[in-house]
């Protein structure tokens, strides 16, 4: 090979790594590439991934790395959803710079016990970093609501002693936070017939078995012939449900004239039978001074003057009243009515309005 040869291949090849240390030069510095850039980590969310009883009022919060382009965060990049229809939740997004937090806040409170998503995709850096896709899901609280009312609204006539005495009681489909309960169950009650009431004395109770609240009266039971009017007011559960108010009433039993003698539609021989009626409850003794009359059932219905104070025996948990007619006797041959009206226990309680009727021979 001669010289002329060398020349050549040896000028080739330093052509040749020349070209290479120019292309990988050219390249390392080209100025048209942008590097990649780095990514950007979601770093906390609320409510927590997979959380339940969520408040139906939340907000959905997102803690970024660090800043996001506010442009971004818009209701196609920051979706939530309802996973059992796929309806979008409309809402408001705010971003906080300071704490790096996007809040999503609905229009309006959530559906009560329902799954829900949250899509957060191609939102960007404040410097253009990717911020991988990320969804997460969690479940708000089952509605909170009165599940029972006892005794029902409306009713009348409810028993306040034996086997069916009942009790003031509202039972809830969760758990209150007991500390807020005191002063917001009351009633007041209202005695038949008449219209001014006063507040039940009673003791809350709150049995977390049942979720239920009770108003147990100091006196042991309620009263007779009573209306009540519940009242509860802006109670919440353990899982941030509230009920606002809830208002009902109801009325007891009367209380009740057991018997009199001489017995309804009776004949009697003697114009000097003694009266007696037993009341159902202990009596009120000033309370039978004009509002226990025997009358003539025929013509003017003359009233008949008791000569003398009766007796009172307690009988059971009753009292028997016993009028006696031996120094002022009745008339032969003639028919009297009993009329018991206004009569009231020792406890406020009236009695029901009471009539019979006897018949002296001639």
């Amino acid at each position: 090979m001669d010289f002329y040869q060398l020349s050549t291949r040896f000028t080739l090849v330093m052509l040749l790594i020349v070209s290479l240390i120019l292309f990988v030069g050219c390249n390392s510095g080209d100025p048209y590439t942008s590097p990649i850039p780095q990514g950007l980590s979601v770093v906390k969310i609320t409510p927590q991934e997979n959380a339940q009883n969520v408040d139906i009022r939340s907000s959905i919060e997102v803690i970024f790395e660090n800043a996001v382009d506010a442009k971004s965060l818009n209701d196609k990049n920051f979706i939530i959803s309802d996973r059992r229809n796929g309806n979008v939740v409309p809402g408001k997004i705010v971003w906080q710079p300071e704490s790096k937090k996007a809040v999503y806040t609905p229009l309006q409170p959530l559906a009560q016990g329902r799954d829900y998503e949250v899509a957060i995709n191609q939102i960007k850096g404040a410097q253009g970093e990717f911020v991988p896709p990320h969804v997460f899901r969690f479940r708000t609280a089952l509605p909170f609501e009165v599940v029972k009312i006892n005794p029902l609204p409306d009713s009348k006539g409810i028993p306040v002693s034996g086997a069916l005495k009942q009790e003031i009681l509202i039972q809830f489909s969760d758990s209150l936070i007991n500390d807020l309960i005191p002063s917001r169950f009351y009633a007041f009650e209202e005695s038949i017939g008449e219209q001014f009431s006063t507040t039940l004395d009673a003791q809350i109770t709150y049995n977390e078995t049942l979720k239920a609240l009770s108003l147990k009266p100091r006196l042991g039971r309620l009263k007779y012939s009573t209306r009540y009017h519940v009242v509860l007011k802006d109670v919440q559960s353990v899982n941030s449900g509230r009920i606002d108010e809830v208002r009902y009433s109801f009325e007891t039993e009367m209380a009740r004239v057991r018997s009199v003698d001489p017995g309804s539609q009776s004949l009697t021989n003697l114009t000097t039978v003694p009266i007696s009626i037993l009341f159902s409850l202990p009596v009120d003794r000033n309370s039978l001074q004009g509002n226990l009359k025997l009358r003539r059932f025929y013509g003017f219905q003359q009233e008949y003057i008791w000569p003398e104070s009766p007796v009172y025996l307690e009988e059971g948990e009753g009292t028997r009243v016993t009028y006696s007619t031996a120094s002022s006797p009745l008339l032969s041959g003639t028919r009297y009515e009993l009329f018991i009206d206004g009569v009231r226990s020792v406890n406020g309680e009236r009695f029901e309005e009471f009539k019979s009727w006897f018949e002296t021979r001639n």
